[in-house]
């Protein structure tokens, strides 16, 4: 396929542009407010030369991203004298277009690229060699089949969300969602995924919408004028407010939506994330080495590493007590994570120190002082706290914190009728590697794991 000399530019909503695809056949017409003459006469100059046309759309919420490239098939114009004239353009073989920055084109008349602030749809650029080297591919995806792979549920993810902890509280939130709406909707739910979005749909109704608008998530509920905490993360944002998703979920529920064929890649990439190099949190499966190397550079010092390491293992020791299967560490390039239940019961990170959560109440002793905050866990009852510090000021308190923090963690691990929690949604990003390390760190202090360690 020989592409012409020049591209049109378009923006669009996505949903608008994925309705009217139909793969390697002729798409719908679509409607442009204003006359395509240029784009048109191209038409008519590149069938004589056996070439063909491109097309490149933008996303209409965030332009500098790109919802993919096709081959422009007409351009039919209103006739002159009728107002508005509008263009009704058609396209076929729409391709994703990932990777590709919008500075890398460049307007055919100006030779230079658009400026930061465009927004205007129709543009007419040179076609760049990236495109050519595109078109020469012969086993490339259309859009359509592509964003059913686990490869799009990913760019998904990795384009909007650029920090590991939001990008994993995202995935987790889903997962609880599909969980909640299996429960509530059988039959009646679907993922749509688009080259920017992922949306799990109840009916004909969206119940959780991720990139909405970049570098966004978000779930819908029922909130009783109540208004929504914004200092939580994902997972917790969804933890506290998961009554009013249930109620907002069987206000949707009707007839099942289409199935698009998204549902299985989406399932398939949460059960196994890829490792990619924008994601700093690490799977499970690191040998011990790859561990050390990553605490020793997180936490450099050798008695704080100690200290939160040590810490690591009482957190853990006192769920595994009570329940064995309802617990797993996290492991990020810059610390870790503990949860007990759905509940994370310890953080700790070369940037933010120690979150260590708690039964008690602040300004009781010995929660007393800046670094005690009161915590909102719904699934968890009040009084309760955290301490947020650094690792120098933790090691202070740290024992007298221990009977408060056992207690929270017994909590997490019980359910309402005092029962063990039978399991953790965290449990396939487990490091046992993190664990054996640490197990091996207290061994060489020669403590006992109710002794405080010594540097």
């Amino acid at each position: 396929m020989r592409l012409f000399h020049g591209c049109v530019y378009a923006i669009i909503e996505e949903d608008r542009l994925l309705a009217a695809d139909h793969g390697v056949e002729l798409s719908e017409p679509l409607c442009e407010g204003k006359p395509w003459s240029a784009a048109s006469k191209w038409l008519t100059e590149a069938a004589h030369s056996d070439e063909c046309v491109p097309i490149v759309f933008a996303n209409a919420k965030w332009v500098h991203r790109w919802l993919g490239w096709a081959i422009l098939t007409h351009a039919d114009i209103d006739p002159v004298g009728q107002k508005p004239r509008q263009t009704a353009f058609r396209f076929r073989n729409l391709r994703p277009l990932i990777g590709h920055a919008r500075d890398e084109f460049v307007v055919a008349e100006t030779g230079k690229p658009l400026p930061e602030n465009h927004i205007r749809s129709y543009v007419l650029f040179q076609t760049p060699e990236l495109l050519h080297r595109l078109s020469g591919v012969s086993d490339a995806p259309l859009l359509s089949d592509w964003l059913r792979t686990t490869e799009a549920v990913a760019h998904v993810f990795d384009a909007n969300f650029d920090d590991a902890e939001t990008r994993v509280g995202a995935r987790q939130l889903l997962e609880h969602a599909i969980d909640i709406v299996k429960e509530l909707a059988p039959g009646e739910w679907t993922i749509v995924t688009t080259p920017d979005r992922i949306r799990l749909m109840v009916g004909d109704g969206v119940a959780v919408d991720l990139g909405e608008r970049p570098g966004t998530w978000g779930f819908f509920c029922d909130l009783d004028d109540e208004e929504p905490d914004d200092d939580l993360s994902p997972i917790q944002m969804f933890e506290k407010y998961e009554s009013g998703f249930r109620a907002h979920v069987e206000g949707l529920r009707g007839a099942p939506p289409k199935d698009q064929g998204c549902v299985a890649s989406v399932l398939e990439y949460l059960r196994n994330p890829p490792a990619c190099a924008l994601d700093s949190m690490l799977e499970c499966g690191l040998d011990a080495p790859d561990v050390e190397a990553l605490m020793t550079a997180a936490f450099p010092d050798t008695a704080e590493r100690a200290v939160v390491l040590h810490q690591l293992v009482r957190s853990a020791d006192v769920a595994n007590s009570f329940a064995p299967n309802a617990w797993a560490v996290t492991l990020f390039r810059d610390g870790f994570r503990l949860n007990v239940g759905p509940v994370e019961v310890l953080v700790c990170t070369s940037e933010f120190g120690v979150h260590l959560n708690l039964v008690g109440e602040v300004g009781m002793t010995p929660f007393i002082g800046g670094l005690f905050r009161s915590t909102k866990y719904k699934s968890q009852p009040h009084p309760q706290c955290g301490f947020y510090g650094p690792i120098s000021e933790f090691t202070r308190v740290q024992e007298l914190l221990q009977p408060g923090h056992a207690k929270f963690v017994r909590r997490a691990a019980s359910n309402k009728s005092g029962e063990p929690v039978k399991g953790t949604p965290f449990r396939r990003s487990h490091s046992e590697a993190l664990m054996q390390y640490a197990r091996r760190v207290v061994a060489a202090m020669g403590v006992a794991d109710a002794d405080r360690p010594r540097a």
